[in-house]
């Protein structure tokens, strides 16, 4: 059985599903790195599921932080881990939301091409 299809086996179904199996893996109340979860759960951490991770952990409405030494509960995280994650998430924002305004100034501004390609 190759990977995928092991993954696929094992792999939550559904939103709800894959936000409670992260919840479930997350109890312990440590952080877990995504091939250390996967692993945990006999699932090769292939990038599709490391993807799969970080879904569930946008999908879970706030109770799974995330960061350089992976994921953990929410109610499990100290003051300063949560000042880390949301300064971290805020930075990626800001970079992200400069990203968009270049894209569309530079489109906005750029010479406009004629339907048979010139100017």
């Amino acid at each position: 059985m190759s990977d995928a299809d092991q993954f696929q086996l094992f792999a939550p179904r559904n939103d709800a599903e894959k936000v409670q199996w992260l919840l479930d893996l997350l109890a312990d109340g440590n952080w877990h790195h995504a091939a250390e979860a996967l692993n945990a759960r006999n699932m090769p951490p292939t990038e599709g599921a490391k993807r799969m991770i970080r879904e569930a952990a946008e999908l879970s409405e706030g109770r799974v932080i995330s960061g350089q030494k992976g994921y953990k509960l929410t109610a499990h995280a100290t003051a300063e881990e949560i000042d880390h994650f949301t300064r971290q998430l805020r930075s990626q924002a800001a970079k992200m939301t400069r990203r968009v305004i270049a894209a569309q100034n530079f489109f906005y501004r750029r010479p406009r091409v004629a339907s048979n390609g010139t100017h």
